[in-house]
């Protein structure tokens, strides 16, 4: 009997929802997944709104992290008032709101200098049961990311972690074209469309939504890279954002290493 291939990730009836962003910071990088149940969207959408007003935040600017830490980019958002105590006080009114929803925090991390061998090697070698192909590889930041996304969406069958195919997955456009493995380059976001193998015969194809969710989501998906890529750095260079990821009750890290 032949392996069945399915897609998986588009589902607009799927139990649950998960929405995905990037980061990188200082070789460690990062996709990160907010994972919830679909009844929960509204309470997530809602919350995001009550920081928003808290903190005197208008309602069509975003919350970006990168935005947020420089007080430039404050003002030039009309976010002057905002101090850095603030800015930290509202990564932590995300966290709140993510455990009060029973969040999900699942990603992917690698860091740079333990991977970037393989690639500077110029081409792998790729095997099935019968054949091997040699294929090139360029080392590009995007296409590990895209590698990762994919990552953050495997779980164990039957495990506490809802499969592939039981949630609606979106991830935050990026159209930078990217050539990274094979001859021809993609847009950044669809190096996330890759194949699932969950040990149970069947083998998924993923094919994530390119945005076109609420942006409240991809703004909780924001904070969650942010934070795991700052806080990979340990509690030592990082105390803030280590204890940051600490009190977010679930979580789940896939670090991808070199065998």
């Amino acid at each position: 009997m032949g392996i069945q291939s399915k897609e998986a990730g588009n589902n607009p009836t799927a139990n649950f929802i998960a929405v995905g962003d990037d980061s990188v910071f200082n070789g460690a990088i990062v996709y990160g997944y907010a994972i919830f149940r679909r009844t929960r969207l509204k309470s997530l959408i809602r919350g995001i709104g009550g920081i928003k007003k808290r903190f005197n935040i208008p309602d069509n600017v975003e919350i970006h992290c990168k935005d947020l830490r420089l007080e430039v980019s404050r003002k030039k958002l009309g976010l002057q008032h905002l101090t850095d105590r603030d800015v930290e006080s509202i990564y932590r009114n995300v966290v709140t709101l993510i455990n009060q929803c029973d969040v999900l925090v699942k990603y992917g991390l690698a860091f740079e200098e333990k991977i970037k061998a393989l690639w500077d090697a110029g081409s792998i070698v790729l095997e099935s049961e019968d054949t091997k192909v040699e294929v090139p590889v360029k080392f590009d930041v995007k296409g590990i990311l895209g590698m990762l996304a994919q990552m953050g969406l495997a779980s164990q069958p039957g495990g506490k972690v809802p499969n592939v195919d039981q949630i609606e997955v979106y991830v935050a456009p990026d159209s930078t074209k990217v050539k990274f493995l094979g001859d021809k380059a993609r847009q950044a976001h669809y190096w996330a469309q890759g194949f699932n193998d969950m040990g149970t015969g069947s083998v998924f194809y993923t094919a994530p939504n390119i945005g076109g969710c609420p942006s409240e989501l991809f703004e909780i998906a924001d904070v969650i890279a942010y934070m795991c890529s700052h806080a990979a750095h340990g509690k030592v260079e990082q105390p803030f954002f280590h204890g940051l990821l600490c009190s977010v009750r679930s979580k789940i890290k896939h670090e991808y290493v070199l065998e």
